[in-house]
């Protein structure tokens, strides 16, 4: 079976994330309102189910404050390098939380605020900060990814990963950890790409969408994340329901 033939979904990861999937017709119901999702026109027809989330603003923002300390850069595999070195799973925050989407000068600060208001011992230091960041998202993506599959009733089998955010390999493993279920990621420039086959659909050189998007898979770099760590996630993952519902 090819990736195109499995039930899939996707998330769009940049500063702000999008998860979502494909239904034959828009999804409409309380819950599906009351989870802030939205039902999108997409091409041939076809409708999208998906949700906004804030998604690496967060640790853009810490990136930021970090570098006016150090008074230089800071590059992202330093920040990726530190997070690696923290404790799993020592601090988690709700990443939705509108307190994340607003611009902050002391985003670490804030992480810990709110860290402290739940009664989970804040991140000490970067490293830590940055991977409560991470698995907090990774978590936050398997409540979507569990909400898709209530609200269209199919089991999501694959999850396309795609933008810039998949640049961080560890965090495209922690969403196949976490969320239990095989990720490809790339590739990056997806709105390109997406551009670039619709227009050549409106010029007849392909036959339609699934064309171009067996054209994309053949042309670009991805990199495919197995689940593993199973428990440990799924351990985590209740602690995250515990605080966050």
């Amino acid at each position: 079976m090819t990736d195109q033939e499995r039930s899939w979904a996707f998330l769009s990861l940049g500063t702000w994330a999008v998860v979502g999937l494909e239904t034959p017709a828009p999804v409409i119901s309380d819950e599906v309102y009351e989870a802030r999702y939205g039902n999108e026109g997409g091409a041939e027809g076809r409708n999208i189910l998906a949700s906004n989330i804030t998604g690496l603003r967060i640790v853009q923002q810490c990136r930021e404050k970090w570098m006016k300390e150090d008074g230089g850069d800071l590059p992202w595999d330093g920040v990726v390098r530190g997070c690696l070195e923290a404790p799993r799973f020592g601090s988690l925050i709700k990443v939705d939380d509108p307190v994340f989407a607003a611009v902050h000068p002391d985003m670490p600060r804030v992480i810990a605020e709110s860290c402290a208001r739940k009664g989970i011992t804040p991140p000490s230091g970067r490293g830590e900060t940055a991977r409560c960041i991470y698995e907090s998202l990774a978590l936050k993506f398997r409540r979507r990814l569990e909400q898709l599959e209530a609200f269209s009733g199919k089991r999501i089998e694959l999850l396309h990963m795609v933008g810039g955010g998949t640049q961080n390999s560890s965090l495209c493993q922690w969403t196949a950890d976490a969320t239990g279920v095989p990720v490809v990621a790339g590739p990056v420039e997806t709105t390109v790409a997406g551009n670039l086959i619709m227009q050549l659909k409106g010029t007849g050189e392909i036959g339609g969408l699934k064309d171009g998007r067996e054209i994309i898979a053949r042309s670009s770099e991805t990199r495919s994340h197995i689940p593993r760590d199973s428990a440990e996630w799924d351990e985590a993952y209740a602690k995250y329901r515990e605080l966050f519902g």
